[in-house]
């Protein structure tokens, strides 16, 4: 049996399990009705591609909001600590948040500021969570901004379900450092740094399968597809492959303006002819 065969076929089996788990989840009444059949299975698809039982997926590690995935703050750091990573916290109180990020593999870190001044520039503040739980939210915060920032590829690129639900509830998500506006922005992450020590910035390098993971709730996408995209787009930007991924990384907004430059393209490219066997 050719490999092309035993891959399709591991392909279907786990497309079937899937949509198992997730007729199974709706029938039970327990979770919440935006948890709908096609949304769990691709929740059930993401995390095991993540490496991630399914029942620890749909206990404590994700939630589905307005049909997108994200992760739980506490599963973040699991997935880190058990690639080898170090998370030091710095500082947590009802001030700010401080996070140390240490990649075990090349060395690099990366420290994370997430302040109170910051979530009232947000307009996040005038929810109860953050009056109850202060110290908690920024901690989430921070979290997923140092993870998504330094782990990419061990998260996918996730959002924590805080920062979902600001984006549900119609208020604009906390922006990553900002980059220079163009049809879709490609450059560096500069990252702000405390004043108290120089850091050196991250520099992980993001890869081809980081993407098409972050956007597999997005805009799911076979890989030399994608490649094909991310050809053209490096010669018309006159960018690197690595730049424009991590762009596309960066945040929600980035994400969905990649994910609809990838449709124009599409639209675009001609129909390939079928092959003859």
């Amino acid at each position: 049996m050719s490999n092309e065969i035993v891959q399709a076929t591991h392909y279907k089996t786990e497309l079937d399990y899937a949509k198992e788990v997730g007729k199974m989840v709706v029938k039970s009444g327990k979770w919440p009705k935006e948890w709908t059949e096609d949304t769990v299975a691709i929740l059930v698809m993401y995390a095991r591609d993540l490496g991630i039982h399914p029942v620890k997926a749909l206990m404590n590690g994700f939630d589905i909001i307005q049909g997108k995935i994200s992760m739980k703050p506490i599963l973040m750091a699991d997935m880190i600590r058990k690639s080898g990573g170090s998370i030091q916290i710095l500082q947590n109180d009802d001030v700010a948040c401080v996070l140390k990020g240490t990649r075990k593999d090349n060395g690099d870190t990366c420290t994370i500021k997430f302040s109170y001044e910051d979530a009232k520039k947000a307009g996040l503040t005038s929810k109860e969570n953050w009056n109850k739980w202060r110290s908690d939210m920024l901690y989430s915060r921070a979290m997923g901004r140092l993870a998504r920032q330094l782990w990419t590829d061990v998260i996918g690129g996730a959002y924590t379900d805080g920062e979902m639900e600001d984006i549900k509830a119609g208020t604009k998500a906390p922006q990553e450092p900002e980059m220079a506006q163009a049809d879709f922005e490609v450059t560096t992450i500069v990252q702000e740094q405390p004043k108290i020590e120089a850091l050196p910035a991250a520099s992980s390098t993001p890869t081809i399968d980081d993407l098409q993971k972050a956007m597999f709730g997005h805009h799911p996408i076979g890989k030399d597809e994608l490649q094909a995209f991310l050809i053209d787009m490096s010669q018309q930007k006159q960018a690197s492959e690595e730049a424009i991924i991590r762009s596309a990384l960066r945040s929600e907004d980035a994400m969905s303006k990649f994910c609809k430059a990838l449709e124009e393209w599409q639209k675009q490219a001609p129909e390939s002819e079928p092959e003859v066997v």
